[in-house]
Order: structure tokens, then C-alpha cells, then sequence
């Protein structure tokens, strides 16, 4: 076992800038595989009802393999529950299963518990849930095999699909959903399987040598469109899937499949876009603010206290130092709007440098003055025209928005993650700054590596100040 350990410098830093120097040990990247064709899909039943709402909703994230992936795990988490926060999807329960249970909080408003992700805990849900009511199962991590029996990762004994069977089998008698997204899911679906389930597995028939990455798209979904059904999901989840390989030139490395009650499972990939009622961002018309999560604990400022024309109200910057992906940084803003002339802060240019840097966005919104939400579907996002790349030698390129609905009271909210495949240096030196042309309220910088890794770091046209160091358990690969 490897210990990962985490880096954060104290809120409130307006500081110019922190320099750190750091070499990092971890997982090496599993191989590739090549995608399986896919076929028109059938139909999916049940559609128009929110699936979540008032249904029993277990949450299986596996064991981390890596620093990379107990980041991860932990924010896709957390991104799911904000979700199910809203009251157009809340559940009757909740019960996250999740390898460090203190680093989730259940959002206010949300029954249920947070436990350990371990074979024992997953199989007491078998005894403990109503069965009665409708069960959602959302599951994902990295996976394998032991001997001819594929498993998902857990500290301790191994899941296997024998242990999902036991759960679907004491809830048989209400409906159950299921979106399984790992490798081997598809044999995981085969075993809970009934006239009563309607099942999302990120695989058929094929083991690819990669974990999906399609989680993200997963929480994106249900994060913009509240009070999604599930044959909207499925499809929604297809097409985004399908879209995310093809706009990065990459081999699919997951099939995503639709298996409905026991009818013959079918690829999603090609199915035909669903039809989604518009809750946010290009007709103007307003989603629900979530009442919990995300924009929970953001509070306006009293324009009156600041003469400038916006105001960072929060600012997260977190790294994770790895190997695959080498660096990859996390940035989570929210900008008040204090004057008319602060409009151009709602004008983003973001740069990157493909293909080794990738940038994700998870998050493009905006809550008017009057409590409303207008969210840009971060698929909508392009790319600046670049007519700048020469052969093989990429420059620069650019992903340039404009946010909606941005006038004097209004707070901007725009989450993105950038990440580099590897570094080219045996050694990673980046440059933070922490000031901007507006004043800062609250800013933190945290910075997450193996705990055997070198860490340095110097604070320019500053006094330094020590960060507070923590600790989490983490094994260097999912055995």
C-alpha cells in the first residue's frame, strides 16, 4: 500500500504567484483496445419518470488505483449527489459505498449513509433495503479478473457479478436501473438481468484494455437536464460517449449497451438522439438551482465593499501529479458581477496544447440575481479556428465561450479539467498565480502526489506560507 498525500495552502490567499517542483510515482497506463461495432438500439421502457426520484439509490465507487483516480472518484461522487440534491430527482434514500467514507458529506436534504466500498457493505444492502420500493444502482471503478471470474476493485474481497445478482434478486419485486461503468460491466448486466431492470453497462461482449471514461459524461448529463428519465439518460449517455472519442481522434475504448428487462441487450451508440425537454442554456430559458452541492455555500458579496466591476467569490485550484495522467489540474471559479462594465467577465479563452493536454468542462453556468440557473452545455463548447499547426507540430489552441445572462448581481460559475497525458521532463514546474485583475475572496490550492515523491515549492513577490499538509491511504494499483 501507498500513501497519497495532499497539499493546501489557507483560503483567502492574493498572493502574485507559488512555484513548486515536483517528481511524481505512479500506476502505469493500462493498454489500449480496439472498439467493437455497434447496432441500432431498441426502444427503452418506462420513458418520462424521473428514475431516481423516490427510489432507493446505491452508490459504488470501486477502489482507486491510483492518487489520479482517488481524486476522481471522490469529485464524481460528490457531482452525483449534487444532483440528486434537486427536488426533481431526490430519492428516498442514498447509500454511498466509497473507499474513504470521511471525504463524502451527504448533501442536506438526503437520507441515507456513507460507508466503506467493500464486499460485506454491498451485500448488507441485499438485507437492509426496502423492497418494495424502486433501486438505482450506480457503479463504477477500476476492474478485473480473478481467474476466468471478472471483479470490480474493493478493499478486501473482490465484488463479482455473483454478489450483484444477490442484490437485484432481494429487490426483485420493484423496478431497478442500473448504469454500471467498468470494464467487465457487461457480464456484471448479464447477472441482474430480469423482466424488472433495465440496465447501462459501458460494455458488451468485449473486455477493452482501458478504463471508461465516461463517468464524467455520465454526472454531466445529470447535472444539466434535472428530472431526467431513464431511456433519456441511455441515449443521452450514447450519443455523449460516442461524441467525446470522435472530437479527441481516439479509439473507443467502451460500448455503451442498453439491455431492457430480457430482451436482447443492444448498442446505444447509434441510437437516435432523444428528445429532451430545454432546462437551460441556448433558448434562455432557466433550469432549477440546485439546492444543495455545487452553489450551496456561495454567498454574494455587498457590492458596495468592493469598487471594481467583479469579485472572485471562490476559486479552487487543485493538481494531482501522476503519471497517467502525468498533471492534471482542476479549476473550479465563481465570479460576481458587481457593475454593467464587468460583462467581460463573461468571456472565456482558455488555451491548451493538444493532442498530450486535453481540457474537459464540467461546469459553464450562471444564477441570474433572481435565484434562476442558466447552464451552457459544455458539448456546445468549440474549438477557436487554428490555422497555425504544421504537420505533426501542434501550437497552441484555444477554447473560446461566452456565458449567458450576465449583468450586475449575477454569479458566473465555469469548472473545467485539463490534463496532460505524460510529461516530457522526469520532473513537473509549474507556475501558480494566485492574483487577478479583481479582487479574491476566498481561494484554495491544493496539490496532491505520492507521498514518495520530492516536493518543493517558493512563493514570488511574496511572504511564503506553509501549507497544511494531510495524508489518505492509497494502494499503488488496484490488485
Amino acid at each position: 500500500m501507498q500513501e497519497s498525500s495532499s497539499i493546501r495552502w489557507p483560503a483567502r490567499l492574493l498572493l502574485p504567484a507559488v512555484f513548486f517542483l515536483a517528481r511524481a510515482f505512479a500506476a502505469d497506463p493500462a493498454p489500449a483496445a480496439s472498439p467493437t461495432a455497434s447496432a441500432s438500439p431498441a426502444p427503452v421502457a418506462t420513458a418520462g419518470t424521473p428514475f431516481t426520484q423516490q427510489a432507493n439509490v446505491v452508490i459504488l465507487a470501486g477502489l482507486p488505483g491510483d492518487i489520479e483516480s482517488e481524486h476522481r472518484f471522490e469529485e464524481e461522487a460528490k457531482q452525483l449527489l449534487d444532483s440528486l440534491a434537486r427536488k426533481e430527482d431526490k430519492p428516498k434514500s442514498v447509500h454511498v459505498l466509497i473507499d474513504d467514507p470521511t471525504a463524502i458529506t451527504l448533501p442536506q436534504g438526503l437520507d441515507g449513509d456513507v460507508k466503506q466500498a467493500s464486499r460485506d457493505n454491498f451485500l448488507a444492502l441485499a438485507k437492509t433495503l426496502d423492497a418494495a420500493s424502486p433501486l438505482v444502482v450506480f457503479a463504477w471503478g477500476h476492474a478485473g479478473m480473478i481467474r476466468d471470474t471478472p471483479v470490480l476493485h474493493v478493499r478486501g474481497e473482490r465484488i463479482t457479478p455473483a454478489d450483484f445478482a444477490t442484490l437485484a434478486a432481494a429487490t426483485a419485486k420493484a423496478p431497478s436501473r442500473w448504469m454500471l461503468i467498468f470494464r467487465g460491466s457487461g457480464s456484471f448486466a448479464k447477472a441482474v438481468r430480469s423482466e424488472n431492470t433495465d440496465i447501462v453497462s459501458s460494455e458488451l461482449d468485449t473486455v477493452f484494455g482501458s478504463d471508461p471514461v465516461s463517468v464524467d459524461i455520465l454526472t454531466g448529463i445529470l447535472h444539466e437536464h434535472a428530472g431526467l428519465d431513464f431511456p433519456t439518460l441511455a441515449s443521452l449517455y450514447g450519443q455523449k460517449t460516442v461524441a467525446w472519442y470522435n472530437d479527441k481522434n481516439l479509439a473507443r475504448q467502451e460500448e455503451p449497451t442498453l439491455w431492457h428487462a430480457n430482451d436482447d441487450p443492444k448498442m446505444i451508440a447509434q441510437m437516435k438522439p432523444a428528445t429532451v425537454a430545454v432546462t437551460s442554456g441556448t433558448d434562455g430559458s432557466p433550469s432549477t438551482a440546485p439546492a444543495a452541492g455545487a452553489w450551496g455555500d456561495v454567498k454574494p458579496v455587498d457590492p458596495a465593499q468592493f469598487p471594481d466591476d467583479a469579485v472572485v467569490l471562490r476559486r479552487s485550484i487543485q493538481y494531482v501529479l501522476g503519471e497517467s495522467p502525468a498533471i492534471s489540474e482542476e479549476r473550479d471559479e465563481y465570479i460576481q458581477i458587481l457593475t454593467a462594465n464587468g460583462k467581460e467577465y463573461g468571456d472565456f479563452d482558455i488555451s491548451y496544447s493538444p493532442p498530450e493536454e486535453t481540457v474537459t468542462f464540467l461546469d459553464c453556468e450562471v444564477r441570474r440575481p433572481d435565484g434562476t440557473i442558466i447552464s451552457l452545455d459544455p458539448d456546445e463548447i468549440r474549438e477557436a479556428q487554428n490555422n497555425n499547426d504544421l504537420g505533426d507540430y501542434h501550437t497552441e489552441h484555444r477554447k473560446i465561450f461566452s456565458l449567458p445572462h450576465v449583468e450586475p448581481g449575477a454569479i458566473l460559475h465555469v469548472h473545467y479539467r485539463s490534463e496532460w497525458k505524460r510529461s516530457p521532463l522526469p520532473h513537473s514546474f509549474l507556475e501558480i498565480p494566485l492574483a487577478q485583475s479583481i479582487p479574491i475572496v476566498d481561494q484554495r490550492i491544493e496539490v496532491r502526489l505520492s507521498s514518495k515523491s520530492a516536493f518543493h515549492f517558493i512563493f514570488d513577490d511574496a511572504a511564503a506560507q506553509d501549507p497544511v499538509l494531510s495524508k489518505s491511504r492509497e494502494p499503488r494499483v488496484a490488485q
